[in-house]
C-alpha cells in the first residue's frame, strides 16, 4: 500500500515537471524565433573567350574572405541569381573563368551585388 502511494506521488510529480517544461514558455510570453528573411540578387559578367565554365564567389561586404561559391556554371551563362541572401546585408562577388582542365584563368574585379529582389 505504501509502495502504491509513493508511486502515485512520483507519477504526479513527473507529470507536473513535464507540463511545466511544456507550458512555461507559453505562460511567460515566449515565442518561436523569427526566421531571417532571405532574398536573392543577380550577379552579371561579360563572357570570356575560351571559358568552359564559370565560378562565382560571394561574401557579405563586411567579411574578409569569400566563403560562398557557385561552381561550374555553363559557359553560355553570363548571369546567375544567388538566393538565400540575408535581407539588409550587402554582398560582394567575383567571377572566375575555367579552362578545359578546370583551371581558373580569368578573374573579374570584385563587384557589389545589386540590391536584392524580394
Amino acid at each position: 500500500m505504501l509502495y502504491n502511494t509513493a508511486m502515485k506521488i512520483v507519477s504526479c510529480f513527473l507529470a507536473i515537471c513535464i507540463l511545466s517544461v511544456i507550458l512555461a514558455p507559453l505562460a511567460f510570453g515566449a515565442t518561436k524565433p523569427t526566421p531571417t528573411p532571405h532574398v536573392k540578387s543577380k550577379a552579371m559578367w561579360q563572357g570570356v573567350l575560351g571559358a568552359r565554365s564559370y565560378n562565382i564567389y560571394y561574401k557579405e561586404s563586411s567579411s574578409k574572405k569569400f566563403v560562398h561559391a557557385v561552381r561550374r556554371l555553363p559557359p553560355d551563362n553570363t548571369n546567375f541569381t544567388i538566393g538565400s541572401l540575408k535581407k539588409g546585408i550587402s554582398y560582394i562577388y567575383k567571377v572566375t573563368a575555367l579552362d578545359n582542365n578546370g583551371k581558373e584563368f580569368w578573374f573579374s574585379p570584385e563587384k557589389k551585388l545589386p540590391p536584392p529582389q524580394l
